[in-house]
């Protein structure tokens, strides 16, 4: 008999942003990417329905070019952050055209621009 034992390899993992009707909440390996957000900006191109979240390190959210009713809290634990923001969760539920996302949270892909330093949900590719 030959035993391979798993191995969980974080390449094969992919980052997964869970919208509900109160909050984003990013899994373990997005928040990875951005493990030191202090606040975060965010942004919606509602052509190509696609959020942005660009993560803001302590020293660039304080030193006041950035107004602050364009940053918004992030929330990161051990396994997982969370964004709460209801007004923008409206705009995602009106772009999915969806009343509510109480019972049928919607999960997407993430990925990472290292261009624009920013996190990009893409709405169109629901993960089941």
């Amino acid at each position: 008999m030959s035993i391979s034992w798993f191995s969980s390899d974080s390449k094969t993992k992919n980052c997964i942003a869970t919208i509900y009707d109160s909050n984003i909440t990013l899994n373990k390996f997005t928040c990875d990417l951005i493990s030191n957000a202090y606040t975060v900006m965010l942004g919606l191109d509602y052509d190509e329905r696609v959020i942005y979240i660009k993560p803001l390190r302590k020293d660039i959210a304080t030193r006041g070019d950035i107004p602050q009713n364009k940053q918004y809290a992030i929330t990161l634990r051990a396994s997982y952050g969370r964004i709460s923001n209801v007004d923008f969760i409206k705009e995602i539920k009106n772009l999915l055209k969806v009343p509510s996302l109480k019972d049928t949270p919607k999960k997407f892909n993430v990925e990472w621009s290292p261009y624009g330093e920013t996190l990009k949900i893409d709405l169109n590719e629901e993960v089941i």
